[in-house]
């Protein structure tokens, strides 16, 4: 989690717990904690359901593009995330724009 750049404007923080980050959101009944897995598994079924209904077809693979270089652990979040949604990742892919 070192690695994270915290943005403060967020409106979540992210909390580190027996080596697992969880993404915490305050509401009216307190703080709750939600596993990484979960956020970015809700992300992507929101995704793969927007570009199935704008392709017409159904998606099992996906390639991952982000502005920065994965660990092996972050590659593991985003792979369970991924079968979650029933899908594979076939490739990870780093753009280096500046």
């Amino acid at each position: 989690m070192n690695e994270i750049i915290i943005d403060p404007d967020w409106g979540f923080k992210l909390v580190e717990e027996n080596n697992n980050i969880f993404f915490e959101i305050e509401t009216p009944s307190g703080a709750a904690r939600f596993p990484q897995e979960l956020v970015l598994s809700v992300f992507m079924k929101t995704m793969k359901l927007r570009a199935e209904s704008n392709m017409g077809t159904q998606i099992k693979e996906i390639s991952l593009s982000t502005s920065f270089r994965l660990t092996e652990s972050q590659k593991a979040v985003f792979e369970k995330a991924a079968l979650k949604n029933a899908l594979q990742i076939l490739s990870f892919v780093v753009n280096d724009r500046q």
